[in-house]
């Protein structure tokens, strides 16, 4: 009885001080000079400092990332588009999927610049449980219904 009683005492301690895992992230592409994105459907591409959109994305359409004067930004026919954040998160707006390295993943990746090079890593857990934008998040009758702050209507159908 007393085994039985320190073996209960021992899986009860290691759950209740085990921290749980809340997401699984994987490095896709580590200390690259330029990477390649897309989504599947409409996108967008949200600076984690502010929350805000910095760009949207077409549906399979590619879109390659370089470091850009301590940031991020977007290369295209030669010319670089700034999104003035150095950390932000591709994500589709719907439940879709996101591409880099030729290949199609669930989530969201996370793109950092991090000493002038780019890290992308997929997020595969709580892919669209939280959202990162400052969409309101209404829940009426279990439906979801997103309201925009003023500015951001054109990025909601």
């Amino acid at each position: 009885m007393k085994k039985i009683l320190i073996i209960l005492s021992i899986l009860v301690l290691n759950i209740a001080f085990t921290n749980p895992s809340h997401a699984i992230k994987i490095g896709l592409l580590t200390e690259v000079d330029e990477a390649g994105v897309g989504t599947d459907i409409a996108g967008r591409m949200i600076s984690v400092h502010t929350n805000r959109t910095v760009a949207t994305t077409e549906a399979l359409k590619g879109y390659i990332l370089v470091p850009y004067n301590g940031s991020i930004a977007i290369r295209s026919a030669g010319k670089y588009f700034p999104l003035n954040t150095d950390s932000l998160v591709l994500r589709p707006d719907n439940d879709g999927f996101v591409s880099t390295k030729g290949r199609w993943y669930r989530g969201k990746l996370q793109v950092k610049n991090i000493g002038g090079k780019l890290t992308v890593i997929n997020d595969l857990l709580n892919n669209m449980d939280y959202d990162l934008s400052y969409e309101y998040d209404f829940r009426v009758n279990n439906t979801t219904i997103y309201s925009p702050l003023p500015g951001e209507e054109k990025f909601f159908p």
